[in-house]
């Protein structure tokens, strides 16, 4: 099982690395938005980086053994989707 701290070292490396569509891609997924329409969202506002964010994302979740949003993290026993909406409103910082 992932931890939340893994879900937030994925999004300190986006951070680090300047991947800001798979900052948004990301969010996205978190709130449940079908992966056609995040993958043509992306596409339209960032181009050829944008079109690439979305395969990242399932690729670095998939890595991390995440394939939903409903899943809960090993350590803290919180939805993953819950993680990603705090650490996108500063409510908890991971």
């Amino acid at each position: 099982m992932v931890k939340s701290t893994d879900i937030g070292a994925l999004i300190d490396r986006y951070l680090s690395e300047k991947k800001l569509a798979c900052l948004e891609a990301l969010y996205m997924w978190s709130k449940g938005i079908q992966s056609d329409t995040i993958a043509s969202v992306m596409r339209n506002r960032y181009e050829t980086e944008g079109e690439a964010s979305y395969p990242a994302i399932v690729t670095d979740l998939s890595t991390l053994k995440v394939t939903s949003t409903s899943e809960s993290t090993e350590d803290t026993k919180e939805y993953i989707s819950r993680i990603i909406e705090d650490i996108f409103t500063f409510t908890k910082m991971y």
